[in-house]
């Protein structure tokens, strides 16, 4: 091979290397369109990060994925927001009921904690609660973007009985980019997080509940 056409291809492979180290997504403004039943509603927003490898802590709570150098070395996606994935997806949720003039309250829970705690947790408060269980939400990227979801919502009412639960799960290709693909997973990711979420909450089950 010659040596300077060697030498462009090994250029090719640092940048796609470089761009690939320190990738964000920018996940808690990724706001769905949801509408509710009155505009006097209130809520409690709860999101659970069940992935086994944030449960495990091999990854941290702010893990949303992977960004691959030019020789395919994987590097991680974290949130811009630098909370963890559960929080981006809560804040989110809560502007999105908030701009129709619900009343929302965001309750943290962590990883570790069982579903039966969380949802004592949530009923405490007495109002309607919203659930997001995250078991899964993970971007791969080399030249394309690859998006491995599986996602939950629950609405529990005030007497803590869930009343509805709707899930999404799969594997999606979201395009890419040969000479840019980080910045192709920055432009995908963020809106295919705000349509997995409204196609839970259009749900009938669900929007009959809101």
């Amino acid at each position: 091979m010659p040596s300077n056409k060697l030498a462009a291809i090994l250029s090719i492979v640092l940048l796609l290397s470089g761009c690939a180290v320190g990738v964000t997504h920018q996940l808690d403004t990724a706001v769905p369109t949801v509408r509710t039943t009155g505009k006097d509603s209130a809520f409690v927003v709860s999101s659970h990060d069940q992935r086994p490898y944030v449960r495990s802590g091999t990854k941290p709570e702010s893990f949303v994925g992977l960004s691959r150098g030019g020789f395919g070395n994987p590097f991680d996606v974290n949130t811009a927001s630098g909370n963890g994935l559960a929080s981006d997806i809560s804040k989110a949720l809560a502007n999105a009921l908030s701009a129709n003039g619900a009343q929302v309250e965001i309750i943290a829970v962590t990883p570790h904690e069982q579903e039966a705690a969380v949802l004592s947790k949530l009923a405490a408060r007495k109002v309607k609660a919203v659930l997001v269980t995250i078991s899964e939400w993970k971007s791969d990227t080399y030249m394309s973007v690859r998006l491995h979801y599986d996602l939950a919502i629950s609405v529990i009412a005030a007497d803590g009985k869930v009343s509805a639960r709707k899930s999404v799960q799969g594997s999606e290709d979201l395009g890419g980019s040969a000479i840019n693909p980080p910045e192709a997973s920055r432009q995908s990711v963020p809106p295919a997080l705000k349509r997995k979420l409204e196609q839970l909450l259009t749900a009938p089950e669900i929007a009959s509940e809101l």
